[in-house]
């Protein structure tokens, strides 16, 4: 299964570790500031706990 998100346009593959990369350079090229990267990651956290696909370890 493919994950995408749209981000200033642009849509970003989040379905595997390259795309939480990319996630990250859009942040180090100041495309994306790092508020809202945390509120990506943090979005993406909370589902998958709904999903009981993480614990709190």
């Amino acid at each position: 299964m493919n994950i995408y998100i749209k981000i200033n346009d642009e849509l970003i593959k989040i379905s595997n570790e390259e795309g939480f990369k990319n996630i990250i350079n859009l942040v180090k090229n100041n495309k994306l500031s790092q508020i809202e990267a945390n509120k990506i990651f943090q979005l993406l956290e909370k589902g998958l706990k709904e999903l009981g696909g993480m614990s709190d370890e």
